[in-house]
């Protein structure tokens, strides 16, 4: 792979006029992003699956329009804010000016997880639902909604690695090859989708005796699997380090896991 092969500023930006004319009246200059369009289609596709899903366990529509709207809005505010406040050093008054600004980039998978989970509880609440219900059913299409946004993370480019001199690195800018992190993140992706697939209804993980099935279980196992991968893929991302090689994001990703796993050891004993 190289620069040649993936002209990363022509796959940026999908479409571009200098004026835009509709019927003699002009709209100005126009562009979309590659990033940008990749956000919507992982949107759709978490947002149809987890439907899916949570119609084969046969509950109120309603509810899950409420619930995943609201769970949507907080997905989009908690990966803004931590990216603002720990990447960018934006304040709080800052990030509310900025939160819907459409020339700004930039969102945490870490604050995506803890504000949408903030918002899910609060709705499910609300809503007098099961919170592990509705979680289960968004895990089903997280992988594959993830694997897509990262798409645009590659084109765009951003969330790039260290430099290498692996035969499969990449020329992002011009300053020699470098992991390709967004590649990772989307193999790391598709097998959580993988995962969530096979045993989205069944009564066992992979027909396991041992392993029997509960209201969070996906969503607990899933977590578990991504933050591991995603902590060994940060020693290969360009993000400043804390210590040594440790980044902010290794601790986000630990601290996930190690609630993940109590969580999921809890619900398995109280089953």
């Amino acid at each position: 792979m190289n620069r040649i092969l993936f002209p990363f500023e022509s796959c940026r930006i999908l479409w571009n006029t200098q004026d835009l004319t509709i019927f003699g009246i002009s709209f100005g200059p126009m562009h979309i992003v590659t990033y940008s369009i990749t956000a919507l289609i992982a949107t759709l596709i978490v947002s149809l699956l987890a439907y899916y899903l949570w119609k084969i366990k046969g509950l109120a529509k309603k509810d899950f329009l409420y619930i995943h709207l609201i769970t949507i809005f907080g997905i989009f505010c908690g990966a803004r804010l931590f990216h603002m406040l720990f990447y960018q050093g934006f304040g709080f008054i800052e990030f509310f000016i900025e939160l819907f600004n459409p020339h700004r980039s930039g969102f945490s998978s870490v604050g995506g997880f803890i504000g949408g989970f903030i918002f899910a509880v609060l709705a499910c609440k609300w809503r007098k639902i099961n919170i592990w219900k509705y979680t289960d059913c968004f895990t089903l299409g997280f992988g594959l909604a993830f694997a897509i946004g990262r798409i645009g993370c590659y084109c765009n480019p951003c969330c790039y690695g260290k430099h290498t001199i692996m035969p499969w690195g990449v020329d992002f800018f011009g300053d020699g090859p470098r992991h390709p992190t967004q590649i990772y993140d989307i193999i790391n992706s598709l097998f959580i989708f993988t995962v969530a697939w096979i045993n989205k209804s069944k009564e066992r993980f992979f027909k396991i005796n041992k392993l029997r099935m509960f209201d969070g279980s996906l969503t607990l196992l899933c977590l578990m699997i991504y933050s591991t991968i995603r902590f060994i893929i940060q020693f290969f991302r360009e993000d400043p380090s804390i210590f040594l090689n440790i980044q902010f994001s290794h601790l986000s990703f630990f601290g996930m896991f190690i609630f993940a796993a109590i969580m999921f050891y809890r619900k398995s004993k109280s089953k």
